[in-house]
């Protein structure tokens, strides 16, 4: 594949940049991936893969710009990727339930439940005693919820494994294992990325790296400011789900039971720079967050842990749009915890952008511009530092 001209380039092989090169190569565009290690292997398959419109909703209009188109793709995207590649990636449409664990929750949480039905969004407020007698299995040590019923869940391994066999049943090239050792640039255009593996060139390039984007800017002289967020689960064993839809708490944790056979408890935010390692301190700490939610998910046998780094902005919203200063080159990037639930509205962006067609959101909120400041990009020349790109 080295030496050779695409279309697209994407750097970057997790959820959000194979999502972005099947829409594309469902366009007839001829489209490489490049990714450091291999397809899948940050955060899209360290995830609980919530759905998170409803629940998430307090985050304001720009979340909900793209929350809500993207939650409502779904269910085609499913019945088409399970068509196609024959690939199982478990969404359920089957609602998230949020217990409030303190006074202060439950009135918080009970206004934002008539704020969304005022919206027209389906959400449910449950008393103590009417969350009990639904589910008794919940601890007792609550203060009501609220079940927004719109929200869902995937298996997020499996959701990215069944949208690189679609881009590869389109013909997208996947590069793995590679360095990028430098990028080339003619005026406001990139030509080309030279790689550990050769160089690679194309009309258009697409960041989608995650938590490793700054990296590969600063190849281009830009900083945007992503930081890895490290992420920590704890996986259970449980070949019957004690409860059917995944439980959220704003301060204690959530937990996701899997048709799979197996519940996820999460999860930690921390600030660790580019370690992946799960700890023993994370484990014991959201074994007690299990525990508490679900009191007989204790008695189940752990199966191991997983840990992933989210791309976290400055603002925590995602960053889509073209460079300033490179004309062909766009980012996809930045979408914190919400890359899962908003690959479908982001892929649909990028294709549409790079293709000069309507856009299906305004996308200027999201624009790279509000976090450059002063950052330059980087001429005309060849530069010759080496990104784990």
């Amino acid at each position: 594949m080295s030496g050779q001209n695409f279309d697209v380039i994407i750097i970057g092989g997790g959820i959000i940049g194979a999502s972005c090169a099947y829409e594309l190569a469902k366009n007839n565009l001829k489209v490489a991936i490049l990714e450091k290690r291999h397809i899948g292997s940050g955060a899209s398959g360290c995830s609980a893969a919530m759905l998170e419109y409803q629940t998430d909703a307090w985050r304001g209009d720009k979340f909900l710009s793209l929350a809500r188109p993207s939650i409502r793709l779904f269910p085609s995207l499913y019945l088409e990727l399970k068509e196609l590649t024959g690939v199982d990636f478990g969404f359920e449409n089957c609602g998230i339930l949020q217990l409030a664990l303190s006074e202060e929750e439950a009135v918080n949480l009970e206004n934002e439940v008539f704020r969304q039905n005022c919206w027209k969004m389906k959400s449910q407020w449950l008393t103590r005693e009417e969350l009990l007698d639904v589910y008794p299995q919940l601890t007792p040590d609550n203060f009501g919820g609220a079940f927004f019923e719109e929200d869902g869940q995937v298996v997020g391994e499996r959701y990215t494994a069944a949208m690189a066999r679609g881009a590869l049943s389109k013909g997208v090239d996947f590069c793995e294992e590679l360095l990028t050792e430098g990028v080339e640039k003619k005026g406001d255009k990139v030509l080309s990325i030279k790689t550990s593996k050769g160089i690679f060139s194309a009309e258009k390039f697409v960041l989608a790296a995650g938590a490793w984007s700054d990296e590969f800017l600063a190849l281009l002289g830009v900083k945007l400011g992503i930081e890895p967020i490290r992420g920590q689960l704890v996986v259970y064993d449980s070949e019957r789900r004690l409860i059917h839809h995944p439980v959220y708490t704003k301060s204690g944790g959530y937990i996701t039971p899997k048709k799979e056979g197996y519940t996820l408890a999460g999860t930690t935010v921390e600030k660790t720079g580019f370690d992946e390692t799960p700890t023993e301190e994370a484990k014991e700490k959201l074994s007690a967050i299990a525990g508490k939610i679900l009191p007989r998910l204790a008695r189940n046998k752990i199966r191991g842990m997983t840990a992933g780094l989210r791309p976290g902005s400055p603002d925590d919203l995602p960053i889509l749009g073209a460079l300033p200063g490179n004309s062909n080159f766009f980012l996809a990037t930045g979408h914190y915890r919400s890359g899962i639930l908003m690959a479908p509205i982001t892929s649909q962006i990028i294709a549409n952008l790079l293709e000069e067609k309507p856009l299906p959101v305004d996308i200027s909120p999201f624009s790279p511009a509000r976090f450059l400041g002063n950052s330059k990009s980087a001429g005309k020349t060849l530069s010759t530092s080496t990104s784990s790109i």
